[in-house]
């Protein structure tokens, strides 16, 4: 069994539709803006929310693609936006 630390999506579809082989000719640019469908947080009890590395990951969906990013790389805008 493996002991390489990966994050585990919350869906197979969701982790095939994020990257860069996914992407196509697109990239995520500073400035865009999406929604948070998942936190990957460190230390987690459930692996299925445990980041791998010792930050957060957000799980950003921006258009029909999906952006894993560091937390603090993201600016949160609230539900009034």
């Amino acid at each position: 069994m493996s002991k390489r630390k990966e994050l585990q999506w919350p869906d197979e579809l969701v982790r095939l539709k994020a990257g860069k082989n996914s992407w196509k000719d697109w990239s995520p640019q500073e400035g865009m803006e999406g929604h948070v469908i998942h936190r990957w947080v460190p230390c987690s009890r459930d692996p299925c929310n445990r980041s791998h590395i010792d930050k957060t990951i957000l799980l950003i969906k921006i258009e029909d693609k999906y952006v894993a990013v560091i937390e603090t790389g993201v600016l949160e805008l609230g539900a009034e936006v």
